[in-house]
């Protein structure tokens, strides 16, 4: 077994499988567990580390040897790295674990000359995020993997809107869920909706999509969770305005061009055998309707348009509704700065009621 092994990226599900995986091939079998030592890098001395590394077990067992947290390596601590490297101990198994290591080094730096003239001991091990479009996978298998629970798609899914892909944020809720659920139960789309859908503070910008696709029991709590926060309600009625802006240019466009709408809805009904062209499509459309301030790249697609299904809320909405809803904002935003309109809670939960059901409902309007 290779002495040295270099674990890097920020798939941490990833990387906590590669480290058991490991452990597990250094114990001969029926012989021995390894000795584990862990040390931190930045809390611990690497001259200790590398002492360790290099004196062999009083019990003649493998010593496992792992530092985490690699990316926070400076110069110095890698350059003295460097020289074991080049001459390992073969009773020890080192593993450098990190989001990257050495990265900004220069070519000439010891460690990087060590990495390239020290091949034959060292296996390098990359882990990187999985995509947006598959963090929900993500997800279902370190709920699997670490809290030994069942994530169907569907709850993963849900998920992931719930709390955007930041893989610690999204850990960091599962964590929640693993402490307030019963051993063994399933996490579904009622359990993720009870303790995660309204979870940490909300900002004005999620209210707008909630509202869009005429959910109203989601739109109400993002809603109440602003309250909670004390979120003044001309920073909702911006959101709200912005996005329904951005709507009504994005319907307009694609009213202008059917068959391109109809292609775009195809490649999404595809899922991930039509991403590429749906991304590309879609990134177009974001930039020629000028639906966003600035235009999408198309590997950031799935987080702003899938997740909140876009195309959906533009099927809510008519031509004729946009309009109104905008001139409804603006009267609202006008009677808010003039003192008719009070900006309380209910008020809000007015707002977006009659934003949801304007095609059946109207007020009177400034413009």
């Amino acid at each position: 077994m290779t002495q040295i092994h270099l674990v890097v990226g920020d798939n941490e599900t990833e990387k906590e499988r590669v480290l058991r995986e490991l452990a597990r091939a250094a114990s001969p079998k029926g012989g021995p567990e390894p000795e584990i030592i862990r040390y931190r890098a930045g809390d611990s001395a690497i001259e200790t580390v590398i002492s360790d590394a290099s004196t062999p077990n009083l019990f003649g067992t493998t010593s496992f040897i792992i530092i985490t947290e690699c990316q926070n390596l400076r110069s110095e601590a890698l350059e003295a790295l460097a020289v074991y490297f080049k001459a390992p101990s073969p009773t020890t198994i080192l593993i450098c674990e990190g989001a990257s290591i050495g990265k900004k080094l220069g070519k000439d730096h010891p460690f990087t000359r060590a990495l390239k003239e020290s091949k034959k001991f060292i296996t390098l091990v990359e882990c990187p995020s999985p995509p947006d479009y598959k963090m929900h996978e993500w997800a279902s298998e370190t709920s699997r993997s670490r809290y030994k629970r069942s994530l169907n798609e569907d709850a993963a899914r849900l998920l992931i809107e719930c709390t955007g892909t930041n893989q610690s944020r999204i850990t960091s809720e599962l964590e929640k869920l693993d402490i307030v659920l019963n051993p063994g139960m399933e996490i579904g789309e009622k359990e993720i909706r009870e303790y995660t859908g309204g979870a940490g503070e909300k900002q004005p910008w999620d209210l707008a999509p909630a509202v869009a696709r005429k959910e109203i029991d989601s739109a109400l709590g993002i809603l109440a969770n602003l309250f909670e926060f004390n979120t003044p309600a001309l920073q909702m009625l911006y959101a709200l305005n912005t996005h329904f802006a951005g709507l009504l240019r994005l319907k307009i466009y694609f009213s202008n061009q059917r068959e391109l709408l109809a292609q775009t809805k195809k490649l999404a009904r595809m899922g991930f055998r039509g991403k590429d062209e749906f991304n590309r499509l879609m990134a177009e459309a974001i930039k020629e309707s000028r639906f966003s301030e600035r235009p999408l790249p198309p590997n950031m697609i799935y987080a702003r348009i899938v997740l909140p299904r876009l195309l959906d809320q533009l099927d809510n909405y008519s031509l004729d509704q946009l309009t109104y809803i905008l001139r409804y904002l603006a009267t609202i935003d006008v009677n808010l700065k003039t003192g008719l309109f009070k900006g309380g809670l209910i008020d809000m939960e007015r707002v977006i009621l009659s934003i949801m059901y304007s095609d059946k409902h109207r007020m009177e309007t400034i413009l």
